[in-house]
């Protein structure tokens, strides 16, 4: 279920329309958090892949981390993914562009894209999240 509250943490110094900080909402978000848990540590599950752990699965979503060192494929499966590189460079090579990622930088692959090729320069730790 979609909320349409927002709760600002931090605003990256942005400003609104009149030069102003945009307000933050850090009490609101704290009180917002459901601190009953139940919190349990998550381990990491092996994958079919042997570059792909599982970190996160539910019936929203699916966070995997890949620990590239040769050229993968991602995509292809008719789901948006969205690529952030945690270590390291990529470069996510498409039909018709190339684009180069480096530490913390984030790509959007929408699901008609097909497939396309994450290449690493030496050693890339990426997340890839996606709907189940």
């Amino acid at each position: 279920m979609q909320s349409p509250t927002t709760y600002r943490l931090f605003d990256w110094n942005r400003v609104d329309a009149h030069g102003q900080p945009r307000a933050l909402h850090i009490l609101e978000a704290l009180e917002a958090v459901n601190y009953d848990g139940p919190v349990t540590a998550q381990t990491a599950v092996t994958t079919d892949l042997a570059h792909v752990e599982r970190l996160a699965s539910c019936d929203k979503f699916i966070l995997d981390r890949w620990n590239l060192e040769t050229p993968q494929h991602a995509g292809g499966d008719d789901r948006f993914h969205i690529i952030s590189v945690i270590q390291g460079q990529l470069e996510v090579r498409g039909p018709s562009a190339v684009e180069s990622l480096g530490l913390g930088e984030t790509v959007v692959l929408p699901a008609a894209s097909g497939k396309i090729e994450l290449r690493p320069a030496q050693r890339a730790i990426l997340l890839d999240m996606y709907l189940p």
